[in-house]
């Protein structure tokens, strides 16, 4: 399933629950998490710290990213990859098995 957005539409939120291919992940004791973005081969942007929200429950943790003006400025396709930091700097990736598609918007808002 693809999670689709108009050309500059910063609503809803990108939402990931975290998952390898066991089970579900509780990312409680990370010591940091950030989401990156890449399209056509570039990154095209990296959020962490407070441009994250994080929830935790029933063993599960649950990463929201806000739009920022610029991420879905332009129509096509938006890898989406989680990075997590465990403690001893042990990192671990996770990546959605849906992308973001950014499709053309027929006018703004005016």
């Amino acid at each position: 399933m693809t999670f689709t957005l108009y050309a500059g539409d910063l609503e809803p939120s990108l939402r990931v629950t975290l998952s390898d291919k066991n089970a579900d992940v509780d990312v409680t004791d990370a010591t940091a998490v950030r989401v990156i973005g890449r399209r056509d081969g570039t990154v095209a942007f990296t959020r962490t710290g407070t441009d994250l929200t994080l929830e935790h429950a029933d063993g599960k943790s649950v990463v929201t990213m806000p739009w920022k003006t610029g991420d879905t400025a332009t129509p096509g396709r938006i890898e989406i990859e989680i990075e997590v930091e465990w403690p001893g700097q042990r990192p671990q990736t996770f990546r959605p098995t849906n992308d973001v598609r950014v499709v053309d918007d027929l006018g703004g808002i005016a």
